[in-house]
C-alpha cells in the first residue's frame, strides 16, 4: 500500500499545524510518530515548542530537509502549504480527514506532489 511505504521509507516528518492541545488529532500525530522513531517538525506560527520540542513557524525554517508533510489545518489555508512544501523539496504529503474538500484536492493534483487523503494515526502503530 502507497500510505505503508511513506511510512516505511521515510524518515522525516512535518506536521503542519501541531497544536499542544494532547486532545488534538494534530498533537496525538506529532507525538505518535516521535515515538516511533521519526525526525519530526512541528509546523505552528502560533506555537514557539511544545512539551519543549521547537516548533516552526512554516516549512522554510525547519533545519532539515523535509520527506513527508502530514496536513492537520483547515483547507482554507492548506494551499499556502501546499505552496511552501513545493518550493521546500517535500516528497509526500499526507491529507488528514477534515483538512481537504474539492478545491485543496485541485491543487493537490496541480503540485505533482504525490499526496495520501487517510488518517495517518491508523497506519502508525502505537508503541
Amino acid at each position: 500500500m502507497f500510505a505503508n511505504d511513506i511510512l516505511k521509507n521515510n524518515q522525516t516528518f512535518a506536521v503542519i499545524g501541531v497544536s499542544p492541545d494532547p486532545e488534538k488529532y494534530s498533537y496525538r500525530i506529532f507525538k505518535r510518530l516521535l515515538e516511533n522513531g521519526y525526525q519530526t517538525y512541528g509546523i505552528s506560527p502560533r506555537y514557539e515548542n511544545i512539551d519543549g520540542i521547537p516548533i516552526y513557524p512554516d516549512l522554510s525554517s525547519v533545519p532539515a530537509k523535509i520527506e513527508v508533510a502530514v496536513f492537520v489545518v483547515n483547507p482554507k489555508i492548506g494551499a499556502t502549504y501546499v505552496t511552501q512544501c513545493q518550493e521546500a523539496g517535500v516528497q509526500y504529503l499526507w491529507m488528514q480527514p477534515g483538512t481537504y474538500d474539492d478545491a485543496l484536492i485541485d491543487t493537490l493534483s496541480q503540485s505533482q506532489i504525490p499526496y495520501v487523503l487517510d488518517c495517518i494515526l491508523q497506519r502508525c502503530p502505537e508503541k
